[in-house]
């Protein structure tokens, strides 16, 4: 039985059009582990300076109340807020076969505005760059989820 919209069989190969779905995905989850190291390695070099034992660090507002720099521990937190509805809208995509080229295109381009909203966020943290690179995000996956509801609606 050939596998539909309707009906997955995860044991057959899928097609490259459809895994290139998940490209975005896998570069998500990269950006994501390279904010993380990069939080352990500024909060670890915070922490020596300052003379701040670990066990005064138990919760966010000791985090924020002992330390200067939060930015990499609050856009490693930023990480797993809208990108979590782009991991569901991607995986919806590939599951219900739908993947194509404009699904690709907002897909990285939805990955490049994370990409420039790290950038901002952990370097020169101008609100209203960073603003603009979050709502143009945003607006990439409103567009990306209408598309899946249409697609749905007209399949």
């Amino acid at each position: 039985m050939q596998p539909t919209a309707y009906t997955i069989d995860l044991l057959q190969p899928a097609e490259q059009a459809s895994l290139e779905m998940l490209y975005p995905l896998v570069a998500m989850v990269l950006l994501t582990l390279i904010v993380g190291v990069r939080m352990y390695l500024v909060r670890v070099a915070e922490m020596k300076r300052s003379r701040v034992h670990p066990e005064q660090m138990k919760t966010r507002n000791d985090i924020q109340a002992r330390l200067s720099d939060t930015r990499a521990s609050d856009h490693y937190a930023n990480l797993f807020e809208l990108p979590v509805v782009f991991y569901v809208a991607v995986f919806a995509i590939w599951l219900t076969g739908l993947t194509d080229g404009l699904y690709l295109v907002l897909a990285w381009a939805f990955f490049a505005s994370r990409v420039v909203h790290a950038t901002i966020h952990l370097t020169i943290n101008r609100v209203m760059w960073r603003f603009a690179a979050f709502i143009t995000g945003f607006g990439l996956l409103t567009v990306i989820w209408l598309r899946i509801a249409f697609d749905l609606i007209v399949a």
